[in-house]
């Protein structure tokens, strides 16, 4: 089976599974939704359901309309009389937010925790379950056809491998393990991860460790704070292959850290633009 026919079988399998399991949905379609998550909101008005929508986070700032709708607070601690102000039919939430799940449930909110995908198979599941409840679910099929075509095609053109650290964080140096989606997406574009064999999801690491390593390329996520300084910062360590050529690039985290199928493509095909030495820093 070639690698485009795997996506294909991949995608019939997710819709199949869900059809025949997922029976906790309502007969009606939800006509008031609140987003506790940003890549919720994003993959919502992506199924063109953004007149349901009257409650998000904070962090909800894609696309630009999502800044206009009612604010419940962060994601992590959302105002629950906001919450229960609003009425919503229901409210998608994560499994990262197990006391926020459980109070709103206690007050007879319909609630639906998402878990948090750690590849592109999970990051579709999550999408063909906000389409089912929202009732869109041809509008997810076509998308996701096209994005597995597309990421098929980038993965095709893959020949040359280089050795990669993605920098999270500064200060303190934080990265990613081989249990991210974020990994993957590094290991699809043809690279490696230089800290792919830890099993830990996101963890500090020390520089000592990042020069026996010695990455041919650092991929460094902006959004934290640090972006301005990345040169300043890794200036000092030009034994590292990736400092010695000038091949530290900065991808804006909305992108990678966002676990959509759209957002998954966009940071797929950057990091491929990065690797044909286009854009460099």
């Amino acid at each position: 089976m070639t690698l485009k026919e795997s996506y294909k079988m991949m995608l019939k399998t997710i819709f199949f599974f869900l059809f025949l399991t997922n029976t906790t949905f309502a007969a009606e379609m939800p006509k008031r939704i609140i987003s506790l998550l940003p890549s919720i909101t994003e993959q919502l008005y992506l199924l063109n359901v953004e007149d349901e929508i009257v409650g998000v986070t904070t962090f909800c700032d894609y696309p630009e309309a999502a800044k206009k709708k009612e604010k419940i607070g962060t994601y992590m601690e959302p105002n629950l009389e906001k919450i229960l102000s609003l009425k919503p039919d229901i409210v998608l939430a994560s499994n990262i937010q197990p006391d926020v799940v459980n109070k709103l449930k206690k007050f007879g909110i319909n609630v639906f925790a998402f878990i948090e995908p750690i590849n592109f198979t999970q990051i579709c599941e999550q999408f063909v379950q906000i389409a089912k409840i929202t009732g869109r679910e041809k509008k997810a099929d076509n998308i996701l056809n096209g994005v597995q075509q597309e990421v098929y095609k980038i993965r095709k053109k893959v020949k040359k491998k280089h050795s990669i650290f993605v920098e999270i964080g500064i200060d303190p140096l934080v990265t990613v393990g081989n249990k991210t989606f974020i990994n993957e997406i590094v290991k699809t574009a043809g690279e490696i991860n230089v800290f792919e064999n830890t099993s830990s999801e996101y963890f500090r690491v020390n520089i000592e460790a990042i020069i026996e390593r010695n990455p041919d390329i650092i991929l460094a996520i902006s959004g934290h704070g640090e972006s301005e300084n990345e040169n300043d910062f890794w200036k000092k360590y030009k034994s590292i292959n990736a400092v010695k050529n000038k091949r530290i690039y900065i991808i804006d985290a909305n992108t990678l850290c966002r676990p959509t199928p759209i957002r998954y493509l966009e940071s797929l095909k950057i990091i491929s633009n990065f690797l044909q030495n286009k854009n460099e820093k």
